[in-house]
């Protein structure tokens, strides 16, 4: 379900991607192959435009001030993006409900090198924000299973076609 809401602020994200892969001390190192990845995250800061962007920081269990805003203590299974992870999701889960809340749009560095690593920070572009827009844009999308039917439907022509090609001398 998409999230119409306007509390994304506070709660807990769980943001999913491709991105690469590494630890709060290295940063991102490498991509093990395409695999999906998760991390969660305290949603706490807004880089300025609130109404559009949202994002949490990467806090070190080590160093409270590699902490960028709101609460300085990590999360069990606190991370940051990295390159791949751009047009992931970020859910949050409010009343047993899962919400996609936000797509995953950037990473900024706190220290001078982006990389991913603790005081780094993750930024989303909120869902809500542009439900109008997805809204008029899915209704004028068809199901992928019309487009399936219409490759299917086109590729069995093309198979007669070149059928009937062989078969002239």
């Amino acid at each position: 379900m998409l999230y119409s809401g306007t509390s994304e602020f506070g709660q807990v994200g769980t943001y999913v991607g491709y991105g690469f892969t590494g630890t709060g001390l290295t940063g991102y190192q490498t991509a093990l192959g395409i695999q999906k990845r998760a991390f969660q995250n305290m949603i706490d800061g807004n880089f300025g435009n609130p109404s559009i962007v949202l994002g949490s920081d990467f806090d070190n269990p080590n160093n409270p001030a590699d902490s960028g805003f709101g609460s300085s203590i990590p999360l069990l299974l606190e991370g940051n993006v990295a390159p791949g992870d751009s047009g992931g999701g970020v859910f949050i889960t409010i009343n047993s409900q899962t919400y996609l809340a936000g797509v995953t749009s950037f990473s900024a560095d706190a220290d001078g090198t982006r990389n991913s690593d603790y005081g780094d920070a993750s930024g989303f572009g909120r869902v809500s924000a542009y439900l109008p827009w997805i809204n008029s844009t899915m209704s004028a999308v068809p199901e992928p299973s019309t487009y399936g039917l219409m490759i299917a439907s086109g590729l069995v022509a093309f198979g007669f076609r070149l059928r009937e090609k062989i078969k002239q001398p």
